[in-house]
């Protein structure tokens, strides 16, 4: 990369966004999660697994909960360091790849080295995609990523 290039990428770069995308959810989003929950809960005492029904119970109340939630603003910094989010701070070493997803959501998507925490979704909120991956590029690379199950279901659920 010519010298003059190599000088117009940011060292550093950071922003602050919501920690999460947040979908507005109506009345009738908390009913559906209640009635579903509901209906769970009257198969497992049909079924008499009580211990299923404490965790429908727990999982329904921890969902409508989660879905009531309002984000915190978190502040992101990349720089040569590692990312650092909300002060928690991530080396390169931790890291495998990388993809941002442009659609339906900016979000830069990291694999790491744990197994606790294999996937780290971060939302780019105003951030512009290239000048993140300048930066990126540098430190590890760039592997293209299915979105997983778990974050297409969440989206389709506006959760």
């Amino acid at each position: 990369m010519p010298e003059n290039q190599q000088q117009n990428i940011p060292f550093s770069i950071s922003w602050t966004a919501p920690e999460f995308i947040r979908y507005e959810k109506g009345r009738g989003w908390f009913i559906a999660i209640g009635i579903f929950g509901f209906v769970l809960i009257i198969i497992a005492l049909f079924m008499k697994n009580y211990l299923f029904v404490l965790i429908i119970v727990l999982a329904t109340f921890l969902i409508y909960i989660q879905g009531a939630r309002h984000p915190r603003k978190i502040k992101f910094v990349i720089s040569d360091q590692g990312i650092e989010i909300d002060e928690k701070e991530y080396l390169w070493s931790e890291f495998r790849s990388f993809w941002i997803f442009e659609e339906p959501d900016k979000i830069l998507s990291l694999l790491t080295k744990k197994i606790t925490q294999p996937h780290l979704p971060i939302p780019l909120s105003d951030q512009r995609p290239e000048d993140i991956k300048k930066i990126l590029i540098r430190f590890i690379p760039e592997r293209k990523q299915e979105e997983t199950l778990s974050d297409i279901i969440a989206r389709k659920m506006k959760f």
